[in-house]
C-alpha cells in the first residue's frame, strides 16, 4: 500500500523536476529566439517535460532517508547538504552517459568539462538544494502542512471531521525516574522517531508532541474504509518490538504505549504570530484524551469510543469487547467505550 506522504512526496518530485528543466532550458534558450532561431519549439520543450517527469520520478521513488531509526537522523543543513550532494552526483552521472551516447570518450570528457555543462550542474545543485529544503520544511511541519499554510486553507476557521488519537507511553513516571532525564529524553526522541513510519504508511498526520505523548488525527472519511487508526496502533507495537533490541540495549526496557480514539466535527485554524500553527478546536480532543487516560483502569492498551466503532467495519483480525458506559472527567454525559485487540494468528 502506498501511503498518502509517499505518493505527496513523488508528485512533488516530479512536478518540480519537470518545471526546473523546462524552466532551464528555456532561458537558455530564450536568446536564440531573440536572434531568430527557431531552437525553442513545442517538440522540444514537450521532450525536456517527458525527461523531467521521468528524472522526478527516479527521484521521488528512490525516496529519502529512513526516518525509523535514529541512527539516520542528520541536521536540517546536514540534510540538506547530504542530499543536494548525491543528487548532484545522480546528475553528473546523467550528463557524462548521455554525452557518451555515440560518442568517444574522449568527447564525453571534454564535454562534461565544457561551459555548458558545467552550468547545467549548477543550475541543478542550486535546484537540489531548493527541493530538499522545500521538502525537509514540509517534515518539520507535517506532509501537507506547508501547502496549506502557503494558500491559506485555515486563514479561517474550517470545520472538519476527524479522528484524534492521544499516544501515551506507558508507565512513564517510572520509567524516567529509573532512566534519569538525559536518558528518558532519548528513549522518548527514539519512540517519536519510530512513530513517524507507520504514521506515513496510515495516512495519519502528527497533530502535536506533548511531553511523552504524541497526538495523531486522521480525516473521517478517509480513515475508515481501511481502519487506518486502529492499524497503525498495532504497526507502531510491533515496530517497537522489532527494535526491542536496540531499545533493551540501549535503556534496559522495551517501551508500551497506550492509545484513546474519538471521533466528531472540530475547528481547524491558524493559530499565532511568533510562532503560528494549525490548530483544531472542539470536545473530541478532550474526550479522546480522556479516554487514553481510561487505559490504565481497565488494563487495556487501545480504548476507542463507540461513536467511532459504530462508523467502522471491525476487520476480522481484530476484536472488540464493550467496557460499558464510563463518565469522562470534566463531563457529565456519560460515553461507551470499547477495547480492540489484535487476534492471535497461528502460523
Amino acid at each position: 500500500m502506498i501511503s498518502n506522504v509517499k505518493r505527496g512526496n513523488l508528485l512533488f518530485s516530479i512536478i518540480f523536476w519537470t518545471l526546473a528543466l523546462v524552466f532551464y532550458v528555456v532561458i537558455r534558450l530564450a536568446g536564440d529566439v531573440l536572434d531568430g532561431q527557431e531552437i525553442l519549439t513545442v517538440e522540444l520543450i514537450l521532450q525536456v517535460a517527458v525527461t523531467g517527469m521521468i528524472v522526478g520520478a527516479i527521484l521521488g521513488s528512490l525516496g529519502q532517508p529512513s526516518i525509523s531509526s535514529s541512527k539516520t537522523k542528520r541536521s536540517f543543513l546536514v540534510t540538506i547538504i547530504v542530499n543536494s550532494l548525491a543528487y548532484l552526483v545522480f546528475f553528473s552521472i546523467i550528463i557524462f552517459i548521455s554525452s557518451l551516447y555515440g560518442n568517444s570518450l574522449e568527447f564525453a570528457k571534454e564535454f562534461f568539462l565544457s561551459t555548458e555543462s558545467l552550468m547545467a550542474l549548477l543550475f541543478m545543485a542550486v535546484s537540489s538544494v531548493f527541493f530538499h529544503f522545500i521538502f525537509q520544511m514540509n517534515r518539520m511541519f507535517g506532509p501537507g502542512v506547508l501547502i496549506e499554510y502557503s494558500i491559506g486553507k485555515y486563514f479561517n476557521p474550517v470545520e472538519e471531521e476527524r479522528i484524534f488519537m492521544f499516544l501515551d507511553l506507558k508507565s512513564s513516571t517510572s520509567i524516567a525516574e529509573k532512566l534519569g532525564h538525559q536518558l528518558y529524553s532519548r528513549l522518548i526522541q527514539d519512540c517519536f522517531t519510530a512513530v513517524a513510519r507507520p504514521t506515513a504508511k496510515f495516512n495519519g498526520r502528527i497533530y502535536q508532541y506533548v511531553g511523552d505523548e504524541v497526538v495523531i488525527t486522521w480525516k473521517l472519511s478517509t480513515s475508515l474504509n481501511n481502519w487506518n487508526c486502529v492499524q497503525f496502533f498495532f504497526a507502531f507495537q510491533e515496530l517497537l518490538q522489532e527494535r526491542k533490541k536496540h531499545f533493551n540495549e540501549q535503556y534496559g526496557l522495551v517501551p508500551e504505549f497506550k492509545a484513546g480514539l474519538h471521533c466528531g466535527r472540530v475547528m481547524a485554524a491558524e493559530v499565532g504570530e511568533l510562532k503560528s500553527e494549525i490548530a483544531y478546536h472542539g470536545d473530541v480532543l478532550n474526550a479522546a484524551a480522556r479516554i487514553q487516560g481510561l487505559c490504565n483502569d481497565f488494563s487495556e492498551s487501545l480504548l476507542i469510543s463507540e461513536d467511532l466503532l459504530d462508523q467502522m467495519q471491525l476487520p476480522e483480525n481484530f476484536d472488540s469487547t464493550p467496557l460499558g458506559n464510563v463518565v469522562l472527567k470534566g463531563k457529565e454525559e456519560k460515553i461507551k467505550v470499547h477495547s480492540i485487540n489484535q487476534k492471535d494468528t497461528v502460523a
